[in-house]
């Protein structure tokens, strides 16, 4: 992780935490030195971030590293990166800083106690649809606030579903790490079949996603990767084992948010104030 330096609380050239950065580079501080200056980087990963604590403040934070893109690329990243920087909302982890050296990109994250869904899911497999319906409740508040700034996620999954206090309350803390990287995988059926075809970009290209999470959550398991691109309905309800003991109402949502017609899907704000996340 070389180049990494510290977490600064405004846009201004200002080395806040002593880290000997002040120069820009493309938009971000140029930050040198390595990590070894800034961060004592723990072994513990959740998911592709490193745990760190800042040897100066002692203050947690969660960094993720990113190979610089060239060109026009690396100018739309920096601009996504911008964005979602700004977002402010509890279910959504939050950037606290972004900078570069020559070849990374250095992403510092707040701190959250627990992993990700994904990890959740791998252990647990199916999960109570109380739970399953609170962290989607939260999802669904994230995304809201992302589609009012005008971001769509494109792709997200469990992975970026953070999950904490799952042993302390009934209801967990949820915070959704938004994707800066916007390139596809063309084989997952996890990314919106309208988006894979590049015929239409839009929100509800991330309520496919959420679909595909619910379904994960509630099943215990994920069928999308060995499903054709034209799978049924019914097809879909075969394909899982434990989907008859699925609630009516929440099967209702699940089959609503993977429609193959993105017009027909929910939005967040209406998933809301769907029967199955209001009464659980």
């Amino acid at each position: 992780m070389k180049g990494l330096g510290g977490p600064s609380e405004s846009d201004e050239l200002v080395d806040t935490e002593g880290t000997g950065s002040g120069k820009r580079l493309d938009g971000f501080r140029e930050v040198a030195g390595g990590a070894a200056c800034c961060y004592q980087l723990e072994e513990k990963r959740v998911g592709n971030l490193v745990r760190a604590q800042h040897r100066d403040t002692h203050k947690k934070y969660l960094i993720l590293t990113s190979a610089r893109k060239p060109g026009k690329r690396d100018q739309e990243r920096r601009q996504r990166l911008e964005l979602i920087r700004s977002l402010d909302h509890p279910n959504v982890l939050k950037m606290v800083d972004v900078f570069q050296d020559n070849s990374h990109v250095y992403v510092v994250y707040e701190d959250t106690e627990g992993g990700n869904a994904a990890a959740l899911s791998a252990q647990t497999g199916a999960v109570s649809e109380h739970l399953a319906a609170a962290i989607m409740q939260q999802v669904f508040a994230a995304l809201s606030h992302c589609h009012s700034k005008g971001l769509v996620l494109q792709s997200f999954s469990l992975q970026h579903i953070f999950v904490s206090g799952l042993l302390e309350r009934d209801c967990p803390s949820v915070k959704v790490l938004i994707p800066f990287e916007t390139k596809l995988q063309k084989d997952s059926m996890g990314i919106a079949p309208e988006l894979k075809n590049k015929t239409h970009i839009s929100p509800l290209n991330d309520m496919w996603n959420c679909g595909v999470i619910l379904s994960t959550l509630i099943a215990g398991q994920s069928v999308f990767q060995n499903m054709q691109a034209s799978f049924t309905s019914q097809e879909f309800r075969s394909a899982y084992n434990k989907w008859h003991e699925v609630s009516k109402p929440a099967k209702s949502l699940t089959l609503a948010l993977i429609a193959r017609d993105y017009n027909k899907r929910p939005s967040p704000e209406k998933c809301l104030q769907h029967a199955w996340i209001l009464d659980s």
